[in-house]
């Protein structure tokens, strides 16, 4: 063949087989998206406004703020004042012979937009029995304490650590 012959050829068989692809089928990949946040990340949160244990109930919606901005590798992923959605999962008043009144607030998540991130967290740690001691194994109450207790009140700016549950 000549050369005008060859290459007469070739663009005859690509008009008619078209172009020649080797394609290997390829399954779809899961690509995890990379990690901005990972699980156990401290976040420190303050009440917006105070709460009671004279008036709370289990279940009532508490608001906090983060207070300050959370950052991984360098880079702010929850900024500062970013809402905090809670909720009040222990409460009772104060009661007879002295017993204080009870009030635990627990962090639900933190919101980023469309996004949450779940938290979890309480100003459990914080609850301490006042005016009692234990000495060789015997209780001891100051007599004053035969009264009515104090309710348990967290005001608001009370800080609390919280960790992310899940890795965002």
């Amino acid at each position: 063949m000549t050369k005008h012959g060859s290459t007469l050829a070739a663009i005859f068989a690509l008009a008619f087989v078209g172009p020649m692809t080797v394609s290997a089928q390829q399954s779809p990949v899961a690509v995890k998206p990379a990690v901005r946040l990972p699980r156990g990340t401290e976040v420190l949160v303050r009440l917006d406004y105070g709460v009671s244990s004279k008036a709370a109930k289990v279940g009532d919606p508490i608001y906090m703020r983060v207070v300050t901005a959370v950052r991984y590798n360098g880079v702010i992923v929850i900024p500062e004042d970013a809402p905090v959605k809670g909720n009040v999962s222990e409460a009772s008043p104060a009661g007879g012979l002295g017993q204080p009144g009870i009030l635990v607030i627990e962090a639900e998540y933190v919101g980023l937009g469309d996004d949450r991130i779940r938290l979890q967290g309480s100003t459990e740690d914080r609850r301490k029995k006042p005016n009692a001691s234990v000495s060789n194994g015997i209780l001891s109450v100051p007599l004053g304490s035969l009264s009515k207790g104090k309710a348990a009140n967290l005001v608001a700016g009370t800080q609390f650590l919280a960790y992310t549950v899940q890795d965002y």
